[in-house]
């Protein structure tokens, strides 16, 4: 099975690469200030969210049946001060991983962040209110009402 996963360097993605096993190919996209080489089925792509040209030739050369969504600006704190680029990436980023993977018919899983909670009531379940307390939490809750009609609410 040909599965992508955005964010292949993050701590998920790290975890999700590891436990993908030697039958999967695996393309993962990543972003940083380093160069990490190939090894095994797995395939690195440095690759920006905002990039939607480099995406869309990803899925065209590589047709990932499958594509786990963990990329995106992480840290409420930077998204907070960085509110254009935080919608840039976090919404706009991951409706483009969305729409690419209605045209392929990849399926998609989208990791999304606890962060559309407000932290008063956990655990948290699929019937739970979102109740974002910070920009970070809406842009998050954005991203499931946009590409998903999911609102949690």
């Amino acid at each position: 099975m040909r599965t992508l996963i955005t964010g292949g360097t993050g701590l998920l993605g790290k975890a999700l690469i590891e436990e993908g096993g030697p039958s999967r190919k695996i393309m993962a996209t990543y972003l940083g200030n380093y160069m990490i080489g190939d090894h095994g089925n797995v395939k690195y792509v440095k690759l920006d969210l905002s990039d939607t040209g480099g995406y869309g030739k990803l899925f065209n050369e590589f047709k990932p049946e499958i594509v786990i969504h963990t990329a995106g600006l992480g840290s409420p704190d930077y998204v907070e001060k960085n509110r254009k680029e935080g919608w840039e990436i976090n919404v706009k980023g991951t409706q483009h991983i969305a729409d690419y993977c209605r045209d392929h018919g990849s399926k998609l899983v989208y990791i999304s962040s606890n962060g559309i909670y407000d932290g008063e009531r956990a655990p948290y379940n699929e019937d739970s209110k979102a109740l974002p307390i910070n920009y970070y939490g809406e842009l998050k809750l954005e991203s499931h009402i946009r590409q998903f009609g999911i609102s949690f609410r």
